[in-house]
């Protein structure tokens, strides 16, 4: 059947409990049908955060009357449920708390939409789940929280990536988009496919993505910059670059020698070998 007001949030949605228990597929404080483990519930206890049976934590601030709770709607259990609890608990919040898992979460918050209903619920940026519905962002004071609300985007690469291609490594380093052109993706994610928003950006921001390229003469260890080619070419053997952009290679000193092209160090002869030039 179709999803109208997930069960368990009758009172928060002004419906009875038939209407609400119609889907059968979402319950507070449970993931994927399942309730936090027995541990996890001991846990909460301990920590004075006592979940009534309906799913829900009722704050103190509330408690003892619930139609004055601000009800909040976490994805997964793992994402600060506990947390939450406790600054609504420490801090005297009026808020009723539940987890609803990350499905329930994106069926629950579109039903709360199209019903007319206020909740604060969990989502992040950048990301367009719940885009289309421009909610207004809740911040608390970070002094009264052991989370963060603010977190940098990270990049995350191969650890080998820089010895295997040190140029698309210094191009992927530089990579930097602005929350305005995120933004923007996400919102072009409802009509436009993933290729065709990176498409457009790139065409629209030339001056942008042109800082992140190397300079071309700025040669890779290995190799030197022919200003009359202008290209980079490969150190000959007897010679190396143990440096980024360098203009002419280094010749191997007398007792050492390179035998390949591209070499970025000299190695010392083997016990009954010698180089008595330069350059071998």
């Amino acid at each position: 059947s179709q999803l109208t007001v997930p069960m368990g949030l009758a009172f928060f949605f002004g419906c009875d409990a038939t209407t609400c228990a119609q889907p059968g597929l979402i319950r507070p404080g449970t993931e994927n049908g399942a309730p936090g483990s027995a541990s996890y519930n001991a846990r909460l206890l301990a920590n004075g955060v006592n979940v009534s049976s309906d799913g829900w934590y009722y704050a103190p601030g509330c408690a003892h009357n619930h139609s004055e709770c601000v009800p909040v709607l976490l994805g997964a259990q793992v994402w600060n449920h506990m947390e939450w609890c406790l600054v609504a608990k420490e801090q005297n919040l009026p808020l009723a708390i539940t987890f609803l898992g990350w499905f329930g979460e994106i069926l629950t918050v579109p039903a709360l939409f199209n019903a007319g209903l206020n909740a604060l619920f969990y989502w992040w940026q950048p990301d367009n789940t719940f885009l289309s519905f421009d909610p207004d962002m809740v911040f608390f004071s970070e002094e009264i929280l052991d989370i963060k609300q603010f977190q940098y985007t990270r990049k995350v690469i191969w650890e080998g990536l820089a010895a295997v291609d040190e140029e698309i490594y210094d191009f992927l380093f530089k990579v930097s988009l602005t929350n305005t052109d995120m933004d923007q993706m996400m919102a072009d994610l409802g009509t436009s496919s993933v290729g065709d928003i990176a498409c457009n950006w790139v065409r629209n921001n030339n001056a942008t993505w042109a800082n992140w390229l190397r300079d071309p003469t700025y040669c890779n260890r290995g190799f030197y910059y022919n200003s009359t080619e202008r290209l980079c070419k490969a150190c000959q053997p007897g010679t190396v670059t143990s440096l980024f952009g360098r203009r002419g290679c280094d010749v191997c000193p007398r007792g050492t020698h390179s035998i390949s092209l591209a070499s970025v160090e000299c190695e010392i002869c083997a016990t009954g070998t010698f180089a008595s030039q330069e350059g071998q």
